[in-house]
């Protein structure tokens, strides 16, 4: 009896080793697979962060690539200046036109006639009111240094006809896809000098507002977007080379 209880008591203590011993390399394997899963999370993340960083760079390329250098000619502005925009034909969009100051024929614009020292009745005169107008010309053919752009407006302050203080000229060669060229531009000062230097009771003058470029560009089209006044009145765009 003595050799059975301690057989039984030799059992049950090999049992309990065996159950330790297996509770214990169970716990490694839970280990080892905690281990594995985090070095699996490290590495997806890793692949994760590279892989968002190889789209940055590859949006950043595309975007340094789509930009277009348009400014490629050198200019001399010793030589002749040539207006290429004479006679050239045009579209204008401003709403819809008033009849006292309409665009004849759709050929005022680029007639070679610049309004000086006239009264904004005179048929030089191209007016729109509350409007932004938009004026595309068609140069017949893509010119190449285009170096200066002109547009000659009236300004007479008595029945409220301003000068735009924003005017952008953007190029094309198919008319479909432009690029800006840029502002052009005439100071606050030299409007506001009109109604200081002149000694009639119903000042007005005739202003160029321009943009000369440092580069010169192409295009057969050149477009023309003006910001909206109460009234504008415009007689001439102007559009020049220098050979």
């Amino acid at each position: 009896m003595k050799k059975l209880t301690g057989f039984i008591a030799l059992v049950l203590l090999l049992s309990v080793s065996l159950f330790l011993l297996g509770s214990c390399g169970g716990g490694g394997n839970e280990s080892k697979a905690t281990s594995q899963t985090s070095t699996a999370d490290s590495k997806a993340e890793s692949v994760a962060t590279s892989a968002e960083e190889s789209v940055e760079e590859s949006v950043e390329e595309s975007a340094e690539e789509s930009k277009v250098d348009i400014f490629t000619y050198d200019i001399d502005r010793t030589k002749t200046k040539t207006n290429v925009a004479l006679n050239k034909t045009y579209t204008f969009e401003a709403g819809t036109p008033d009849p006292n100051y309409a665009d004849e024929e759709n050929k005022t614009l680029t007639d070679g006639i610049i309004g000086e020292e006239v009264a904004y009745t005179n048929a030089v005169w191209v007016g729109v009111q509350d409007a932004s107008p938009t004026i595309v010309i068609d140069l017949g053919e893509v010119v190449e240094g285009i170096a200066d752009f002109d547009v000659h407006m009236l300004y007479q302050p008595q029945p409220t006809i301003k000068v735009p203080l924003n005017l952008v000229a953007y190029v094309s060669e198919d008319g479909v896809t432009y690029y800006e060229a840029g502002a052009l531009t005439m100071s606050e000062e030299e409007i506001a000098g009109v109604e200081i230097t002149e000694t009639t009771p119903d000042p007005f003058a005739s202003f160029a507002m321009t943009l000369e470029l440092e580069k010169g560009v192409k295009a057969q089209y050149v477009k023309f977007e003006i910001e909206k006044q109460n009234w504008l009145f415009m007689s001439e765009f102007e559009i020049s080379t220098y050979e």
